[in-house]
This record gives structure tokens, sequence and C-alpha cells, in this order.
């Protein structure tokens, strides 16, 4: 128990790792600015203000000039009188897609359905359209984790505490009904590093590798 936990505590020192971009790093803030817009793409980041204050987003944010925008997607919607409907087909069970056949004979396949008065609403597209407006001045920092990435090291960081650890413990033996403590460091080495790949492997996906961006500095 103590070895695991010892194992648990040096992994998560070890593998505790990020990295920070910050305006000076680059030739231009322009050059910053694409760099960050790339990386980002499709992350779920965590926006830290000079206020303390934190939020957290998983729309699509980009850099323009001195703003950080957030983006949203709005559904555009078209509608049909249900006088004009002569059969509405579903396809799931949820009543959100089906096919319209309307009296003028034409057939619609159709998704988002919304019924409204006398009205069937439909989906046809989604817009991007414009969430919130945030100058960089108001904020400290951007950052977002690669989970995955963090798996790797954790596993040879765990490799190596945990043999380490283990072939400075002892193997309890149990014989002729008593329990017999002996030195193995060969025997605990194997096991230190098998229960530090399992373990350095799980800290490190919870861990994760941090990415930080500072736009003033």
């Amino acid at each position: 128990m103590i070895r695991g936990l010892l194992i648990l505590l040096l992994t998560s020192f070890f593998i505790s790792c990020s990295s920070t971009y910050k305006t000076t790093y680059f030739p231009s803030k322009e050059d910053f600015n694409k760099y960050f817009n790339k990386k980002t793409k499709n992350e779920k980041l965590n926006l830290e203000f000079y206020s303390d204050s934190i939020l957290t987003t998983n729309s699509k944010t980009i850099i323009h000039t001195d703003t950080l925008t957030i983006y949203t997607k709005k559904a555009i919607n078209e509608e049909i009188p249900l006088k004009e409907i002569k059969a509405i087909n579903y396809k799931t069970a949820d009543y959100r897609s089906a096919n319209l056949s309307l009296k003028s004979g034409k057939e619609l396949d159709v998704e988002g359905i919304v019924f409204q008065s006398n009205l069937l609403k439909y989906k046809v597209n989604e817009a991007e359209v414009i969430q919130r407006n945030i100058p960089l001045r108001l904020i400290k920092e951007v950052s977002y984790k690669k989970h995955w990435k963090s798996i790797i090291p954790g596993f040879f960081s765990g490799i190596l505490i945990g043999g380490v650890i283990g072939a400075t413990g002892l193997v309890i033996h149990i014989q002729d009904g008593g329990m017999h403590e002996e030195f193995d460091s060969g025997t605990s080495g194997v096991f230190g590093s098998f229960l530090g790949a399992i373990i350095g492997s799980i800290v490190g996906y919870i861990i994760g590798f941090e990415y930080n961006f500072q736009f003033n500095n």
C-alpha cells in the first residue's frame, strides 16, 4: 500500500509537464495569433482573466488582432404550413427526422423537426455567429490539456520509479501458516516496475500535458 502511494506521488511529480507560449517567443504578434488559432482548434479551452475569474468553452475560438472571439452555432430553419403536408413518415424514435410528402407531390427529407402553431419547422443548415468578443488585455492566460500525451511519460516514469522503490523493499512469503519477510530486490523490482507502469499510465492520463498561452508577456 505504502509502496503504491510512493509510486503515485513521485510519478505525479515527474510527469507534471506543460508548455508555455508567450508573444515574445514569436517574430511578431501576428505569428503568435496564427499559432494560437491553429493549436487550439477543436480544444476545450480554459480562459483565466486578470480578475481571477475563469471561463471554459468548447466553442470555436479565434484571435483577431487584439480580440479573442468565441463563436457559437445557430440553426437556420425553414418552415412549411401543416395544411401543405400530405404525410409525415418519421425516421427516428424521437420524431426529429422524417420524410415529408407534400400535397404538391414533392418529397422532403428533413431534420430537427419542431412544430409551432400551424407550422412545421426544420433545420436546413447551421451558421457560425459571434457569441462573445473579449479584449486580450483582460485575459491572463488561455490553456488546454492533451491527456493522452502524458500516458507514455507516465508509463516509463512509473516503470523506473516503481522498480527503484520495489528493489529496496521486502517480499513477504507465507510459509507454514506464518508470514516471513525476506529481502529480494529482483522480485520486488519486477513487481514494482509492473505496478509503477500501471499507476504511471493512469496518473499520466489524469494529469495530462498542459499548453498555456500568455498574451501580454
